[in-house]
């Protein structure tokens, strides 16, 4: 893609940024989707981003952006934060220090990217929980309306993940249906992104979408039907979709564009007031407690998988040793 394919991308009214990232090495940025021999799908990730290119644009409308977002290829992905350059070359921390920081290179970094305090994208990722069905594009836009009412009737754009809808073109089978939903809202300051996520996350824990993961440790981690790690200045957001291998084809359709403002999102994402913290802790609270006996299970799974594990490389050494040391 280049600047010549959206002509709005050197106008002055354009009132809302966004930067465009291209790789170099490696040539895919996005997961890649095959055929497996037992007619599942195998997702493998995409590449890490070694070398590229970072441009900055600009959009005055979602219908804009929804182009954009429809014409990005597989080896590019967007960030919300921008360089302080309008067009850079991305490397990596370690070959930037070694060049000595020069001013026409940066690294993907919260230190090199910033959002800017002029209009931006606020991305809204839903993922569904392990183990549920997806919930369609309304009943996402619904929670999110419940728990911050100042989200109700703003502009914005809807999408399928990019896990969404493979195709097997041979059967026609749908192999993975729906699976998460993007939602793209304007915002006028795109500085305040941060807060404003952090302030969703815990409105969602108040409203009841808060949910506890067990991680194969048995750590209890805090989640909620959207990714609260989104809302960081470099982070990547592939929105191209999957690279899929032939006889599999992505057919999740074009972004959806609903009309509306955008979000001024301090007043209409506010600090969550001292009740809205409160019944938030209080359900987290309460989550916890029901779900610490599986975590106290899968923390002891773990422990004795690890056990077996070391053991095994060091070839019965440390079962032998203990057993030496226990004998008289």
């Amino acid at each position: 893609m280049t600047k010549e394919k959206n002509p709005r991308h050197e106008d002055a009214g354009a009132k809302y940024s966004f930067t465009i990232i291209t790789a170099r090495n490696p040539a895919r940025l996005t997961k890649t989707m095959t055929l497996k021999e037992d007619g599942q799908v195998e997702k493998a990730s995409g590449g890490q981003l070694l070398r590229g290119h970072a441009e900055v644009w600009t959009a005055e409308s979602l219908n804009d952006f929804a182009e954009v977002l429809a014409s990005l290829g597989h080896d590019q992905a967007l960030t919300y934060g921008r360089p302080a350059a309008d067009s850079v070359r991305i490397v990596t921390k370690k070959a930037y220090q070694r060049a000595g920081s020069p001013d026409n290179l940066v690294p993907r970094d919260n230190e090199h990217f910033q959002f800017p305090t002029s209009g931006g994208v606020f991305f809204i990722d839903y993922d569904p929980e392990d183990g549920t069905t997806s919930k369609g594009a309304d009943e996402v836009y619904t929670a999110l309306c419940a728990a911050v009412p100042g989200l109700q009737d703003k502009g914005h754009i809807r999408w399928l993940s990019s896990s969404s809808n493979i195709v097997n073109m041979v059967s026609g089978e749908d192999l993975t249906g729906e699976r998460g939903r993007r939602f793209y809202f304007f915002t006028t300051n795109a500085s305040d992104i941060p807060r404003a996520g952090a302030a969703l996350i815990t409105y969602l824990w108040a409203a009841g979408y808060g949910y506890i993961k067990v991680s194969k440790a048995g750590a209890l981690l805090e989640r909620t039907i959207v990714d609260g790690v989104v809302w960081q200045p470099e982070r990547l957001d592939f929105a191209a979709g999957a690279y899929c291998v032939k006889p599999l084809e992505q057919q999740r359709g074009a972004p959806s564009v609903v009309g509306g403002p955008p979000l001024d999102t301090r007043r209409d994402i506010p600090d969550p007031p001292t009740e809205i913290v409160r019944l938030a802790e209080q359900n987290k609270a309460a989550a916890k407690a029901a779900i610490r006996p599986e975590a106290e299970a899968a923390k002891i799974r773990f422990i004795e998988t690890r056990a077996s594990e070391m053991e095994a490389q060091s070839g019965g050494i440390l079962s032998n040793t203990g057993k030496q040391c226990a004998a008289p």
